[in-house]
């Protein structure tokens, strides 16, 4: 497998909570420096999340607590019957067949991509991190929810990943990684084009739904660095993703109706939440 030795100085933020596609295989982290803070793993509240169906469960479960955007009475639930609709017909369908799906090829499927990251929807009960010693050795599974953390100091260790003996050449390497906002923005980016061009209507009860999950997950970790994660063919949802971090950082009470005018920006949009190339044809 892989072996990198990481390094770190000073002061740092940390990492937020993600996965690294690679099932069946094994994370293995060394420490190497004193008093060591172990990798972050996160405990995660039930059910499992791992398709469309108990995704869509969850959702019904947790709308009630996603005030961020006032919602019409009934709205929540025309989306939620909508997008069981929507994701039943689509769960299984190969993402590199359409022109304005295949942005998100690397999922296969929808269901596929959710069997190894849709634990990232799951809400967190804990996380669990050491004080590690030089010597100390920390195994994880190949897609268990985890995080660097934050530092005060140098911190050293060595990482590689343990592939089993009868994994084939195909077997993932970690390559795709994904944190819940970015999970949730290729869906996003997979499910807008379907409503506009397979579906008459405008579905925005179905859109404003989505991005109050966006901003929900956002509000998680706002200080996740999008300006690195995301590429200058993102631009457009880059720079809303820092300025609803930013409103959600402020936390004033006068900042709820700046969050909503950034929903309904979002919502409205023709180009934001689409792939660049749908983008760029919609443009």
């Amino acid at each position: 497998g892989n072996l990198m030795f990481i390094l770190t100085f000073g002061e740092t933020d940390g990492q937020v909570r993600h996965i690294d596609n690679m099932v069946s295989n094994q994370q293995i982290c060394l420490y190497m420096s004193s008093e060591c803070p172990s990798t972050i793993i996160y405990s995660l509240d039930e059910p499992s999340i791992t398709n469309t169906n108990e995704l869509l469960d969850h959702w019904e479960n947790e709308f009630v607590t996603m005030n961020l955007t006032p919602f019409t009475e009934n709205e929540p639930e025309r989306a939620l019957a909508f997008l069981k609709n929507l994701l039943d017909l689509n769960k299984d369908r190969h993402l590199k067949n359409k022109w304005y799906t295949k942005h998100c090829a690397h999922w296969v499927t929808i269901d596929l991509n959710l069997k190894c990251f849709g634990k990232l929807y799951q809400p967190v009960l804990s996380p669990l991190s050491l004080t590690m010693e030089p010597g100390t050795v920390l195994l994880a599974g190949g897609n268990d929810v985890h995080s660097g953390p934050p530092t005060t100091k140098a911190r050293m260790f060595a990482f590689a990943i343990g592939i089993p003996e009868d994994a084939s050449e195909e077997e993932n390497d970690g390559e795709v990684q994904y944190s819940p906002v970015l999970l949730h923005l290729d869906l996003c980016t997979i499910l807008f084009p379907i409503m506009d061009l397979e579906y008459t209507g405008e579905h925005r009860d179905t859109k404003l739904f989505l991005v109050t999950l966006l901003v929900s997950l956002v509000k998680e970790y706002p200080t996740e660095p999008f300006d690195r994660l995301l590429g200058d063919d993102r631009e457009e949802v880059r720079n809303w993703l820092i300025k609803v971090a930013g409103v959600l950082q402020a936390n004033e009470e006068k900042n709820h109706n700046e969050l909503n005018c950034l929903v309904e920006e979002a919502v409205a949009s023709d180009t934001m939440l689409y792939s660049p190339d749908v983008a760029k044809r919609k443009a």
